[in-house]
C-alpha cells in the first residue's frame, strides 16, 4: 500500500510540474513571438514616411530595403536579429528585398502573411525559406498609401535559443521540484499509510474478537476520525458481548441447576446446550466445549437421539420412558419456533427412577396388604362359616373360637403396624419431644420382652453407659428398641443371649442390639428394611410377625436423622447397628 500510495502521489506530482514546464514553455515562445510581431509591424508601419522621400520606383525600394535592414542589424548586433525587408505589390511581384535580388523571386501573390495583409490584416507566418535557406519569421502589413506590402521577417533561430534556455531551466526546475515531490510524496505515502495500516490492523483485530485492541492515530484528519470511529466500535462490541457473555453465563447457572436434564440442538442437528445434569448421565465432560458438533457424534443413547431428531423432523412433542434396571429417564422433546420458523428442538430429561421404584414400591405394598390381610380374613371366615354349619361339641368349637381370637389379633397387630407406617410417612416436624435417659428406657422395654424371652430362656442385657440423656420422642425411641430386641428374641436360639449396648462420641450415639441367633445369608440384608419382606414367611408367621417391623424402625431413625444397618451372618447372630445425631 506504502509503494502504491507513493507511486501515485509521485505520477501526480510529475505530471503536474511537466504539465507547468510546457505551459511556461509555450507562454513564454508565445509572448516572445508577440513581442517580436510587435516590433516588426512598428518598423514597417514607419516604412511609409521613406518611400515618401525616396519615390516606390524599384531599385529605390530595394536600396531602402538593404539600408533598413543594415541600419537593424547594426543597431542591435547582439540580437543577430538578421532582419529581411521585402516589399510586395498587389500582384504579388517582389519589388525590394534586402537578402536577395527582387528578379530572382518568385511570386509572393500565395505566401500566407501576404494574403492575410491583402484582406487588411497582420499576415504572420513562420516557415522554412529557400532563398536564404532559414526558418524566418515573416510579418507583413498593408501599406495602402503606397499600395504595397511590406514584409519583415527575421530569423527565429534567437527564439529557439531563448525557449530552449528556457527549457533547460525550467527542465531543471521541474526535475529539482520533482526529486523533491518524490521526497514529500514519499513522506506523505509513509504517514498515510502507516495511519492507514494501524487502523486496517486493528480493524482486523476486533473483527477476530479482540475487542481490547485500541488503535493510536496522533493525526486529526480522516485517518484519525476512522481510527476514533473503530475504537468507539470496539467499546461498543465489548460492552455487547460482556452482556451476551453475562446473558449466556447466566443461562448456563439457570440451566445447570435445574433439576433435569436440558439438551438443544438446531435446526441441522448441531448441539447448542447441553446442562450439566445431560453431560453427567451420558458421561460428557463438565467443562468440555461441545456446541456445534453433531448430536450423534457426543450422545451415544439410540433412543433419545431417535426421539430429538422425529421432534424435528415431525415438528411434533413426543414423550418417553427409556432406561433399564438402575435408572429410568422420562424425555419430553419440543420443536422450537422463531418467527414462526422452525430454528431446532429441545429436550427435557426428567430422572424418574425414584418416582418409578416407589410406584413399583407401592403397587407390591398393595399387593402385599392385600395378601396379608385376606390371609387372616379368610381364616377367619372359614372358622366363621364351619362353626355356622358344623353341629361339634363345645370343645370344637372353643378351639376354633381361639383361632378366630389369635386371627382378629393378627389383623389387629397388622393394622396397628400400618397406621404407624402411615403416620410415620406423613410425619415432618418431630413431636412429643422430652429429655430422659436412654439407659432407663432400655430398661422399661426389656422388662415388655421379659415374658417371650423367658418363654424361649434368652437372657437380656442391658449395657449401655449409664448418664446418656437423650432429647427426642421417648415413645418413638421405645418403639424403635421394642422393634429391635423383640426381633432379636423371636429369631434367637432356646438359652441364647440379648446385647444392648451404646456409646456417645462427640454429636453422635451408637446403639446396637446384638443376639446370638440363627442369623441372616448375605442376599437378604439389603432388602431386610423392605415392607412385608421375610427371610422366613413361614416362621415370620408362626412367631406372629407383621413383615413390617424393620420398616417402621427405619422411618423412625430416619426422622431423627439418623441410619440403621445389619450386620449377620449365618448361625452367628445379628447385630442392628443404630447411629443417631445428639
Amino acid at each position: 500500500m506504502n509503494k502504491r500510495i507513493f507511486i501515485r502521489m509521485f505520477l501526480l506530482a510529475a505530471g503536474l510540474l511537466i504539465l507547468a514546464t510546457a505551459f511556461t514553455v509555450k507562454t513564454a515562445s508565445d509572448v516572445y513571438q508577440r513581442e517580436t510581431v510587435r516590433q516588426l509591424e512598428g518598423i514597417a508601419a514607419y516604412t511609409d514616411v521613406l518611400i515618401d522621400e525616396i519615390g516606390k520606383a524599384p531599385d529605390n525600394l530595394n536600396q531602402l530595403s538593404r539600408k533598413m535592414a543594415q541600419a537593424y542589424n547594426i543597431k542591435f548586433p547582439e540580437g543577430n536579429q538578421g532582419l529581411r525587408v521585402t516589399f510586395i505589390d498587389y500582384s504579388g511581384k517582389v519589388l525590394g528585398d534586402s537578402a536577395v535580388e527582387p528578379a530572382s523571386l518568385d511570386n509572393h501573390s500565395e505566401r500566407v502573411e501576404v494574403k492575410a495583409a491583402l484582406r487588411g490584416e497582420t499576415g504572420v507566418d513562420v516557415r522554412y525559406s529557400t532563398s536564404i535557406a532559414e526558418k524566418l519569421m515573416y510579418v507583413a502589413v498593408l501599406d495602402r498609401k503606397n499600395k504595397l506590402v511590406v514584409r519583415m521577417s527575421v530569423p527565429i533561430k534567437r527564439q529557439d535559443q531563448i525557449i530552449n534556455g528556457i527549457l533547460k531551466w525550467a527542465m531543471l526546475a521541474a526535475l529539482i521540484a520533482i526529486l523533491l515531490a518524490a521526497l514529500i510524496s514519499r513522506r506523505v505515502a509513509r504517514k498515510i499509510t502507516r495511519d492507514l495500516v494501524e487502523v486496517t490492523n486493528g480493524a482486523e483485530e476486533v473483527a477476530n474478537g479482540n475487542y481490547n485492541r485500541r488503535i493510536i492515530v496522533a493525526r486529526t484528519d480522516e485517518s484519525g476520525r476512522l481510527a476514533a470511529a473503530v475504537n468507539n466500535m470496539s467499546n461498543r462490541l465489548l460492552e455487547d458481548n460482556r452482556l451476551l457473555r453475562e446473558k449466556k453465563d447466566l443461562i448456563k447457572a439457570v440451566a445447570d441447576n435445574v433439576a433435569g436434564g436440558i439438551v438443544a440442538i438446531d435446526a441441522n442437528g448441531a448441539l447448542l446446550l447441553v446442562n450439566r445434569f445431560a453431560r453427567t448421565l451420558f458421561n460428557l465432560r463438565i467443562d468440555e466445549d461441545i456446541s456445534g458438533q453433531p448430536l450423534g457424534a457426543c450422545i451415544r443413547n439410540r433412543r433419545f437421539n431417535e426421539q430429538i431428531q422425529a421432534t424435528l423432523a415431525d415438528c411434533r412433542r413426543y414423550e418417553t420412558e427409556i432406561g433399564d434396571l438402575e435408572r429410568v429417564l422420562r424425555v419430553e422433546t419440543s420443536p422450537v419456533f422463531f418467527e414462526g420458523a422452525l430454528v431446532g428442538a429441545c429436550a427435557y430429561i426428567g430422572d424418574i427412577t425414584k418416582i418409578s421404584r416407589l410406584e413399583k414400591l407401592r403397587a407390591e405394598f398393595v399387593a402385599n396388604v392385600s395378601h396379608e390381610l385376606r390371609t387372616p380374613l379368610t381364616s377367619i371366615r372359614g372358622f366363621i362359616e364351619t362353626l355356622r354349619t358344623s353341629d361339634m361339641d363345645k370343645t370344637d368349637s372353643n378351639r376354633f373360637l381361639q383361632i378366630i381370637e389369635l386371627e382378629s389379633e393378627r389383623l389387629q397387630l397388622l393394622i396397628d403396624d400400618l397406621l404407624t407406617l402411615s403416620e410415620l410417612d406423613t410425619t415432618i416436624e418431630r413431636v412429643g419431644i422430652e429429655h430422659f435417659d436412654l439407659k432407663i428406657a432400655i430398661d422399661e422395654v426389656l422388662q415388655l420382652n421379659c415374658p417371650s424371652a423367658v418363654e424361649k430362656s434368652v437372657v437380656l442385657e442391658n449395657r449401655i453407659d449409664t448418664g446418656i440423656m437423650l432429647d427426642a420422642n421417648k415413645n418413638r425411641i421405645k418403639q424403635l428398641l421394642y422393634i429391635l430386641t423383640d426381633n432379636a428374641i423371636k429369631y434367637n436360639k432356646t438359652n441364647g443371649m440379648v446385647v444392648v449396648t451404646g456409646i456417645r462420641k462427640g454429636k453422635t450415639l451408637t446403639l446396637e442390639v446384638s443376639d446370638s441367633g440363627i442369623g441372616i445369608t448375605t442376599e437378604h440384608l439389603p432388602r431386610l428394611f423392605e415392607r412385608f419382606y421375610r427371610v422366613d414367611k413361614d416362621r415370620s408367621r408362626a412367631t406372629g410377625g407383621t413383615g413390617l417391623g424393620l420398616a417402621i424402625a427405619k422411618h423412625i431413625v430416619q426422622l431423627y436423622d439418623g441410619s440403621i444397618e445389619i450386620e449377620s451372618e449365618p448361625g452367628q447372630g445379628t447385630k442392628v447397628i443404630v447411629s443417631l445425631p445428639v
